[in-house]
């Protein structure tokens, strides 16, 4: 390689970095290890027909989607016009509009972390898109990772705030028309 030809220096350089992030990983460029599977406890039966306002993906293979939710009378798209959702770090808040008459209504929505216990799952949970009609059936869970971390599903409609969130173990999913 000389400095005649950068083209080649780049292209040697690109290969270089490929080969050194597929040794990293194992599986490709991501340098997450997968975990081995994480125990899961049931904690009681669940399910819901549900709008989804929200989908933010993650890297775990266990878990790969949060999906905010709605249901009940929040089925009704008009209803949302001008909901404001925000998901990050495994947490999600919804901003109704002032004088909307919606801010009574946190026990019909919900941040919702799917697990999936099989690839067939996961690959239907990644085609999961905001704006869908799902209806979801499993199990709400404690998840227990062999690194110690610990994620347990609220069993609450009415509560707020960290351990909020709903952890699903997702045993049967439609994506409705």
């Amino acid at each position: 390689m000389s400095r005649k030809n950068p083209r080649g220096w780049l292209a040697s350089a690109a290969a270089l970095a490929l080969c050194w992030c597929w040794s990293w990983s194992g599986t490709g460029c991501s340098p997450q290890k997968r975990e081995p599977p994480p125990e899961i406890r049931p904690l009681e039966p669940y399910s819901v027909r549900a709008r989804v306002l929200s989908k933010t993906e993650y890297g775990e293979h266990w878990a790969p989607v949060d999906v905010f939710l709605c249901w009940g009378e929040l089925l009704d798209r008009r209803k949302t016009e001008g909901v404001v959702v925000q998901q990050g770090d495994r947490m999600g808040w919804w901003f109704p509009p002032k004088d909307s008459g919606l801010q009574g209504l946190n026990h019909l929505v919900a941040n919702t972390h799917l697990i999936a216990d099989d690839e067939e799952m996961r690959q239907k949970i990644l085609e999961i898109s905001k704006g869908d009609q799902i209806y979801v059936e499993g199990a709400l869970v404690e998840v227990r990772l062999a690194s110690g971390k610990k994620m347990k599903s609220s069993l609450s409609r009415t509560d707020r705030g960290l351990g909020a969130c709903e952890v699903l173990l997702v045993k049967k999913l439609e994506i409705l028309p």
